[in-house]
């Protein structure tokens, strides 16, 4: 049952969908496919969906490139992950240390090296003596 009362059967009539009257309700007789998807929607079918209190429809914008600053970007650009974000996060951070032990600049992501080639000197300054150090 549509739940619409018998007047309405013009509606349906001019839409070839069969209806019949049952009980002051129009029922459909049979089942037909008004819509299919990317196709484009006619007053009478979102009028039909309207009546039948039927919301099928879902909207969704599909980007297909970026404008910014006079450059056209694509819109693959868009597709990254929280991994891709750290992955490029600790590509710098590592490249800044490297440039940092290079120059003996100190920077904070350089100390752990520095310490460690510290202990490592002093560890080769040790073997190479046979001096210990004091506990």
């Amino acid at each position: 049952a549509t739940g619409l009362d018998p007047k309405q059967t013009s509606f349906f009539q001019n839409l070839q969908i069969a209806t019949k009257i049952v009980k002051t309700q129009i029922d459909i007789i049979a089942e037909k496919k008004i819509l299919t998807a990317g196709q484009k929607i006619e007053p009478t079918h979102a009028a039909l969906l309207d009546k039948l209190k039927i919301r099928p429809f879902s909207y969704k914008m599909h980007v297909k490139g970026i404008y910014d600053k006079g450059q056209i970007i694509s819109a693959a650009i868009l597709d990254i992950t929280n991994d891709d974000i750290l992955s490029k996060l600790r590509t710098g951070i590592t490249n800044m240390a490297s440039i940092s032990l290079a120059s003996g600049y100190v920077t904070a992501p350089a100390i752990p090296h520095m310490v460690m080639n510290s202990f490592k000197n002093l560890a080769s300054v040790t073997f190479a003596t046979d001096y210990s150090f004091p506990l």
